[in-house]
C-alpha cells in the first residue's frame, strides 16, 4: 500500500472549504496530507470531534477484515464526481469501538491504461480514529472513485456517514490550474489582470504555450507592424508559421489591439485544427462560433461576437478546451483532405492541450 509521504501538522488552505476544520490547532489527532496530480490538489484531513451531519448524507456499511491475520480489504465503496465540480468527502466513522482503536483510509481513482480502466491509489491517511470524520477536498474529475478502510486494532463492520459537498469551479479554480501549466502568468505584484480585455498578442502567446510552440524558433518577420523588437515578435510569427493566424487584409496584425471574441474564438478552433470543420459551416465569424459551441469550449461564455473579450474570460474558454481532442489531417481523398478526431481510438493518437502540456490524460 503505497503512503503518502508529506504530512503536515495544520490544516491547509485546501480545507477551508470545509466548516469546522482547523478549530482546534492543538488537536494532537489533526493532520493534513497534500497529493499534488496533474491539476489539482487533493487534501486529506482527519479531524477528532468532529460532526457531519446532513438530511444528503449517505450511511454506509464496509465489512473490515481481519486485521490479525494481516487481510487487505474485500470491500471497495465507490462513488463518483461530477465534471467541473469540487467535491469535499465526510466520512464520520461510526462503530462499538473505542476512541483507541485505528484504522488506514485508502483512496482510489480510476485511470485509463491502454483503453482499460484500473484502480490507481490517490493517497493513504494512517492510524485514523474510528471515532473521528476524515475529510477529503479537492476531486474534480469525471471519474469514479473509490476507498477502503484497513483496521489496525480490530476486524468486524464500521458505519459511515458520507457527505458530498459540491462547489461549481469558477474562473479563479480554472485559472489556478492554467497557471500550473504556464499559460497565464501574474506581475511582480502576483495579480493575474483578469479583468483586462486580452490583446492579440497575449492570445497568440496564451496558444503558443498550450501547444508548446517555442517562440526561438521563429525569427522571420511575417507582419509589417509586428518588429523584431516587439515582445511577442515569436509567438505571433509562430502561429503565423503554423498557419492559425494569418493577419490583417494590408499585412499587418495589429498585435495590441483588444481581440474580439470572434477572433479569439477563431484563433482557438484553428489552434486544435478544427478549422476545416468551421469552414464547411460557414466560415468566419459563424461557423468557427458553432464549431466552438459544438465543443463546448464556449460553456457559460454569453459575449457580443463583436467586443472585446476579458482574460477570465479567456480562462474559462481555454480550461473548457483542455481535454477536448484535437482533429488531425489523416490524408487525402478524392476530392478533399481527410480529418479525425484525435481521441486515441481506431489507431489515431490521442492529442488534447492537456496531453501536450503533461503527457496524461485527464
Amino acid at each position: 500500500m503505497r503512503k503518502l509521504n508529506k504530512v503536515m501538522a495544520v490544516v491547509l488552505a485546501g480545507c477551508m472549504l470545509l466548516p469546522g476544520i482547523g478549530a482546534s490547532a492543538d488537536n494532537e489527532t489533526a493532520k493534513s496530507v497534500v497529493i499534488t496530480g496533474m491539476d489539482r490538489e487533493v487534501t486529506i484531513t482527519a479531524e477528532k470531534n468532529y460532526s457531519a451531519e446532513s438530511e444528503n448524507a449517505k450511511r454506509i456499511n464496509i465489512a473490515i477484515p481481519d486485521y490479525a491475520k494481516g487481510k487487505e480489504p474485500t470491500a471497495m465503496e465507490a462513488f463518483t464526481v461530477d465534471k467541473d465540480k469540487t467535491v469535499n468527502l465526510k466520512f464520520d466513522m461510526i462503530d462499538g469501538g473505542t476512541a483507541e482503536d485505528t484504522c488506514d483510509l485508502t483512496l482510489y481513482e480510476t485511470v485509463d491504461n491502454n483503453g482499460k480502466t484500473i484502480k490507481t491509489v490517490v493517497g493513504t491517511i494512517e492510524n485514523v480514529p474510528l471515532k473521528t470524520t476524515v475529510c477529503i477536498a479537492g476531486l474534480n474529475s469525471d471519474k469514479k472513485y473509490y476507498f477502503t478502510v484497513q483496521s489496525k486494532t480490530k476486524s468486524g463492520n464500521a458505519s459511515f456517514l458520507l457527505l458530498i459537498e459540491s462547489q461549481v469551479k469558477t474562473e479563479w479554480d480554472y485559472l489556478s490550474v492554467l497557471a500550473q501549466y504556464g499559460l497565464f502568468e501574474g506581475d511582480e505584484t502576483g495579480d493575474f489582470a483578469t479583468y483586462n480585455n486580452i490583446t492579440r498578442a497575449e492570445m497568440a502567446k496564451v496558444l503558443c504555450k498550450a501547444l508548446r510552440i517555442s517562440p526561438d524558433s521563429y525569427n522571420t518577420q511575417m507582419f509589417s507592424d509586428v518588429a523584431s523588437s516587439h515582445w511577442a515578435f515569436g509567438y505571433i510569427n509562430a502561429l503565423a508559421a503554423t498557419k492559425i493566424v494569418a493577419g490583417n487584409d494590408d499585412g499587418s496584425f495589429s498585435p495590441d489591439r483588444e481581440a474580439t471574441y470572434a477572433e479569439t474564438v477563431k484563433m482557438l478552433v484553428t489552434a486544435m485544427g478544427y478549422a476545416p470543420r468551421a469552414e464547411s459551416l460557414g466560415g468566419y465569424p459563424y461557423g468557427y462560433i458553432e464549431t466552438a459551441k459544438k465543443l463546448a469550449l464556449t460553456k457559460d461564455i454569453d459575449n457580443a461576437l463583436d467586443l472585446p473579450l476579458p482574460r477570465y474570460t479567456v480562462i474559462t474558454m481555454m480550461y473548457n478546451a483542455l481535454d477536448v481532442p484535437f482533429l488531425v489531417q489523416t490524408g487525402f481523398g478524392e476530392n478533399a483532405a481527410e480529418f479525425a478526431v484525435a481521441d486515441g481510438i481506431n489507431g489515431i493518437d490521442y492529442m488534447t492541450f492537456r496531453y501536450k502540456l503533461t503527457g496524461r490524460k485527464n
